[in-house]
């Protein structure tokens, strides 16, 4: 462990205010050269306040016209990630609602795919020919029952990313 000594504050204060003990007491100045705590703290002090007026002398302070541009880059960038924001909600409403309507439409219809596919597959082992129209005979009874719903769903689909934006984008006034 180092050893401590009461004065250790008084030299570092000493070297902080100028960078040398030339403001120091003589006393100071004799115990600095009897403590062996003391010099080192004088010692590391001089090395970091050295550093310090070498990095404040090579520092580079940008202009004010540079900082004023960035500031602009930085207002602009802000301003356009700003403005994107609704379209990227409106954008995910809208993969939400597809995807639902998606999974809707497999979920509704995946009885009738299977009804579909057993009589095919027992139309072909029985050595029956199945022909395209016996097979569109029944989607085109089922397209005919839910025309409705599928105008409904189409709308929803157009018309809801529309409202969102204008919603989103319209001013207060």
């Amino acid at each position: 462990m180092t050893p401590m000594c009461q004065r250790e504050d008084e030299v570092l204060d000493a070297m902080l205010a100028d960078g040398t003990l030339a403001s120091a007491s003589d006393e100071l100045h004799r115990h600095v050269e009897q403590c062996a705590v003391c010099a080192d703290v004088r010692a590391v002090a001089g090395m970091l306040r050295r550093d310090d007026l070498a990095l404040e002398r090579s520092a580079s302070v940008p202009s004010a016209g540079q900082v004023w541009w960035r500031a602009a880059v930085r207002a602009r960038m802000e301003a356009a990630q700003a403005a994107a924001r609704p379209v990227t909600w409106a954008q995910g409403l809208t993969a939400a609602a597809v995807f639902g309507i998606v999974s809707a439409v497999a979920v509704l219809t995946w009885p009738f795919l299977q009804r579909l596919a057993g009589t095919v597959f027992s139309r072909m082992v029985e050595g029956v020919d199945v022909t395209m129209l016996e097979l569109l005979s029944p989607v085109m009874a089922v397209i005919q029952r839910s025309v409705p719903l599928a105008l409904a769903v189409a709308l929803t689909v157009i018309l809801a990313p529309l409202l969102v934006l204008y919603f989103a984008l319209a001013g207060e006034e």
